[in-house]
């Protein structure tokens, strides 16, 4: 990367803050104790040395600060704020950006905006992501769409960039630019290493201006007040011969301002800032420590923006509003998006606590789902059927899928089956019948049944009911088979010597889209791991396809579906793998266990290589983007996709971010198991006892694009909701769409109520790279609509005609759109 070095004289601002991990190898009992220590101290020293300022980021750190209030005898300290002495900064907590969900991004900064000025009176301006374990593409259209206006990092900046500079316009793919601060010295700094910290900022200088943190983790900063600081500095600048010109006592709001007069000679930058090559450390490892906990945060994240847009929808019909509740829920989980937290390096008594809070969102959310599903399921015509069932959709897009439901029945049937509202037969399987007469009768009181829901509307329902017929039902079964198995788009074909996929074959071309064993599970061998993420790969690899096992293969088939088993011995435990086609459904699933696993210093993977004509692009799924990489461990959103822009393969994970690609093979990393980590108290890391992994896969032809893999990782992630919805006379007699839009490339990441309690506010984005115009469709009355910002404050209106309001979008634009509804009547 070139840039015009700024030879100086340099102003610079001394900037002192305290880093406060609200969890690590402490719990957040331990946070609040040291941070009000700390707030005293900063108060006590701001009262007292009228040269000294403050800086501090995450809301629950500042709801401490804000309780000090009641116990100040002198300056309050929003005269401290306004005279700009003391500034908040950041959003809820100094989340991991690549991980969470794009939408828990914006969420981070809105909601700790929010609580700022009830607390305060202000809004924080400055995305201060110190210690983020590197950064993503779209932070700066988050930031100013969010209300900020700068932006401040450390992390993420790899030595093959060479000379970064240190202040810069960072732009978002879609335009968006923020003013930014790279701390090439790092955050931390202390009196032994201020003069080293100055000449590293020079080094990378693109401006007069040059930012330097005085402070590191948990530091207080009565110990080390900032004018002793400034006199050392000036001194050994001095004696050292560096052109200063002064050195400032300030707060990053105040660096910000005098940077911004000299903005418009500095560089843009568009770049992805992943931690490959990290200057200052290796953090990739944390993208797959902790399985259990990232794929409990994928579960919870969803759960929760399903209650979230259901509720809202539910509400225009008249139903109680939860978003009081929701707000509590969104709490605990952008709590649990703390960078160490969700990046596994901490305690395992941080981990428990983490897996806690998103089983408690999950358990939540889906209580406020199923209230909010039963006041829209009233509006279905279900009267003709004594066991109606709705599927609800909880994508913007039609779609065709699978649904399941656990049926329970009053008068035990010995048969059934699923229809649609017009009384035609969908394929279904009937699984697990149980009934207290079962054995002797055939009688069913309950049964786990599983049929494909065609052409659901998006955000809506379509009206099912299970209906008893006579004769005896067929109860799946697995046989013994041969390991082939196929739906109308693919074959697949299992190895029997080692349960891997021998291959997956295109049946509409006849393509045969592997280049060696898919399904392959890796494990690396590591040593000496670290769970703060440094990954030492010895270079020795156990792989299926390398070690023949005794293999059982067991294969199911029926009208809807055809499944593979595999089991044999893999890692000292036993490794089952399940591949499934359903019909109608263009998608390979994949579920693989390790049961029994004993730990080791392994990074395991699964590995689909892909038959490609040369060497193919590989593109990532980024918060609100896509985003093409090379072959390193990087962190993908849902989808991670490679292609020669003749053919492609995508791989859509289910919470397991890490991905290692080697040559043309996707290689998603499941989980990372490390032995006696001597750091902190961290046993459970060894990832002892079972697991079991979900994931999807899909061959297309084309690029990316044309896999339409966006999408379909949504759709992967965001399984069909199955609502018993009881005899009613409602006004829709088959299906019902409450809000869609299209095109397909433009993807809903949120539908919510507004923050100002009335009206719908719904967030989209577009995914392919290309403007386009969008046109969303409610089924509500409405009197006006407006581009707004992720606050919700309007922009401009929106053309709007009956249900319909078209939305204009740069490629890769996030629009944030609020809606004037009409009250409900009764």
């Amino acid at each position: 990367m070139e840039f015009v070095h700024h030879p100086g004289p340099y102003h610079v601002y001394l900037v002192p803050h305290s880093h406060i991990d609200v969890e690590w190898y402490w719990t957040y009992d331990k946070t609040r104790v040291w941070s009000r220590d700390i707030l005293e101290s900063a108060i006590e020293l701001l009262e007292r040395k009228p040269e000294e300022t403050f800086s501090q980021d995450q809301t629950p750190v500042l709801e401490l600060l804000a309780e000090q209030r009641q116990h100040l005898s002198g300056t309050p300290i929003s005269q401290w704020l306004t005279s700009g002495r003391l500034e908040i900064l950041g959003g809820f907590v100094q989340p991991e950006v690549a991980e969470p969900d794009g939408e828990c991004l914006i969420r981070q900064f809105v909601l700790g905006r929010k609580r700022a000025k009830e607390m305060f009176g202000v809004a924080q301006t400055v995305g201060w992501l110190i210690d983020t374990f590197g950064q993503v593409p779209q932070i700066p259209q988050i930031l100013v769409g969010c209300g900020m206006d700068s932006y401040v990092f450390m992390r993420g900046v790899p030595r093959r960039l060479g000379e970064v500079p240190t202040a810069f316009w960072c732009e978002s793919p879609d335009g968006t630019r923020v003013l930014t601060y790279w701390m090439a010295s790092g955050y931390t700094t202390s009196a032994g290493t201020l003069l080293d910290s100055l000449k590293e900022e020079i080094a990378h200088s693109s401006s007069q201006m040059i930012m330097i943190g005085w402070g590191a983790d948990v530091t207080n900063p009565a110990e080390a007040p900032a004018e002793k600081a400034r006199e050392a500095l000036l001194n050994a600048a001095t004696a050292d011969g560096l052109p200063l010109a002064s050195v400032t006592i300030a707060t990053p709001g105040a660096f910000f301002r005098a940077l911004r007069e000299q903005a418009g000679n500095l560089p843009t930058v568009c770049e992805d800032f992943a931690p490959v090559d990290d200057r200052f450390a290796d953090l990739r490892g944390t993208y797959s420590n902790r399985a259990r906990h990232k794929i409990a945060n994928r579960k919870a994240e969803a759960a929760l923006l399903a209650a979230e847009a259901w509720n809202a929808l539910a509400v225009e019909s008249g139903s109680h509003d939860f978003t009081s509740e929701l707000e509590t829920l969104w709490r605990r989980l952008l709590f649990s998006q703390f960078h160490d937290t969700i990046g596994g390096s901490c305690t395992d008594q941080v981990y428990e606590k983490a897996l806690k809070r998103c089983n408690t969102v999950v358990d939540f959310a889906e209580d406020i789902t199923d209230k909010s599903l039963e006041v829209l399921a009233a509006t279905a015509d279900t009267g003709a059927f004594r066991y109606p069932v709705l599927v609800f959709n909880p994508s913007s897009f039609p779609r065709t899928d699978v649904a399941e439901y656990e049926m329970v029945f009053r008068e035990e049937p010995t048969n059934f089956r699923v229809v649609q509202a017009d009384g035609k037969e969908v394929l279904h399987v009937i699984g697990n019948p149980r009934g207290s007469r079962f054995a002797t009768s055939g009688a069913i009181a309950t049964a786990h049944v599983t049929w494909l829901a065609s052409d659901v509307p998006p955000m809506g329902f379509k009206v099912f009911a299970i209906e008893p017929i006579p004769g005896r039902a067929a109860s799946a079964r697995a046989t013994a088979g041969t390991g082939s198995v196929e739906n109308e788009w693919y074959r697949v074909q299992i190895d029997p010597t080692t349960g891997d996929v021998a291959q997956i074959t295109d049946l509409s071309t006849g393509y045969r889209c592997l280049d060696g064993a898919g399904n392959e599970i890796v494990a690396r061998e590591e040593k000496n791991p670290n769970l703060e993420g440094w990954v030492g790969l010895t270079g020795k690899e156990e792989r299926t396809s390398h070690t023949p096992a005794e293999v059982r293969v067991e294969v199911e088939k029926n009208n809807l579906f055809q499944r593979v088993v595999t089991r044999r011995a893999f890692l000292g435990c036993q490794l089952v793998r399940e591949v499934s086609l359903f019909r109608g459904v263009r998608r390979i699933h994949c579920r693989t266990r390790f049961l029994g696993f004993a730990g080791g210093d392994v990074l395991v993977s699964v590995r689909f290589p892909a038959a490609l004509s040369c060497e193919g692009e590989i593109v990532y799924e980024t918060p609100f983007a896509m985003t093409p990489r090379d072959r390193s461990y990087h962190c993908a959103q849902k989808v991670v996709d490679i292609h020669d822009g003749v053919r492609g393969l995508a791989i859509i994970n289910v919470g397991t971010a890490g991905h290692f690609p080697v040559g043309n093979a996707l290689d998603m990393i499941l989980f990372r198991s490390l032995r006696d980590f001597p750091d902190y108290y961290a046993p459970l890391a060894a990832e002892h006892g079972d697991h079991s992994f979900e994931y999807a896969v899909i061959p297309h032809a084309g690029e990316w694009r044309d896999g339409n893999v966006v999408a379909e990782g949504h759709a992967v992630n965001a399984p069909f909701l199955v609502h018993f919805a009881g005899m009613r006379r409602g006004a829709h007699a088959e299906s019902h769409s409450l809000l869609s839009v299209s095109p397909r490339s433009v993807r809903v990441s949120a539908v919510k109520r507004a923050e100002s309690g009335t009206g719908l506010v719904v967030r989209m984005w577009e995914t392919h790279g290309k403007p386009t115009e969008a046109k969303l469709v409610l089924d509500m009355p409405f009197s006006a609509a407006w581009s707004a910002t992720m606050e919700e404050q309007p922009i401009a209106p929106l053309q709007h005609a009956r249900h319909e309001i078209r939305v204009p979008l740069r490629g890769w634009q996030i629009s944030t759109i609020l809606i004037h509804t009409q009250p409900h009547s009764d």
